[in-house]
């Protein structure tokens, strides 16, 4: 297999994670006698500093010309008004960030003790998604009555409501993505 990827680098510490995931696309290749072409295209902070403008077109022209686009973490905090890092995980939705923490070890917990069968993922996955909008929403009331009152009403219609369906088609996309990975991917 031989395929074109549009590589877009991102700000920050993203450059060294992408750097990485090349290594790893690299011995992919290498194992499996693919060749991968990287071609790369700047995004955010990168190409308002080249360019003036956050995705130019003629970058963007790189990943609709590319089969697929490694696209690493975009928007520098400078960009963000610096409310990005650590003030991001002790604000008011930094319990949400954190639940995706606590998702991702239900479901590994969960895999180790039963197994990677299909079910084990999905419950375990709607349970940690579970876990994780109870704990965002718990953190934000008690960041936010700090500040002002608020209602778990309004928390649940504002943090949660309008997050459950997008959750849930991605929870269906990633199931059946691991399907087909698990049966193209040997042990």
């Amino acid at each position: 297999m031989e395929k074109n990827i549009a590589v877009i680098w991102g700000d920050c510490s993203s450059p060294e994670i992408v750097k990485q995931t090349l290594r790893v696309l690299d011995k992919v290749a290498e194992k499996y006698g693919h060749t991968f072409h990287y071609t790369a295209a700047a995004m955010g902070g990168e190409a308002i500093d080249k360019y003036g403008d956050p995705l130019p077109q003629h970058e963007l022209d790189k990943c609709l010309a590319a089969d697929s686009v490694l696209l690493g973490a975009v928007g520098a905090p400078v960009f963000a008004g610096f409310r990005g890092g650590f003030a991001s995980l002790i604000g008011t939705t930094g319990g949400y960030l954190v639940g995706f923490i606590l998702l991702a070890l239900i479901i590994a917990l969960a895999q180790a003790r039963w197994g990677l069968g299909q079910w084990v993922f999905v419950l375990s996955a709607a349970v940690g998604l579970l876990v994780c909008y109870a704990f965002g929403t718990a953190w934000f009331l008690i960041v936010y009555t700090r500040t002002g009152a608020i209602t778990l009403g309004v928390v649940l219609a504002k943090c949660v409501l309008p997050f459950l369906l997008p959750d849930a088609i991605k929870l269906a996309l990633a199931t059946l993505l691991r399907a087909r990975l698990y049966r193209r991917i040997p042990a």
